[in-house]
């Protein structure tokens, strides 16, 4: 019993090893986004400066 036990308690670890990994990627893509959000905001600040 014990041997299920602890093999059930690995794959949980992978599981969660995997979703903490998945979850890292995803806050890189929104890192990303956030810069270029970012740069866009600029973009749009910049030309509505220019306007007279």
């Amino acid at each position: 019993m014990k041997f299920v036990y602890d093999k059930c308690n690995y794959q949980s670890d992978k599981l969660h090893f995997k979703n903490v990994k998945a979850l890292e990627k995803l806050d890189k893509v929104y890192l990303k986004d956030d810069k270029v959000i970012k740069m866009l905001k600029l973009l749009l600040l910049n030309l509505h400066i220019r306007r007279p």
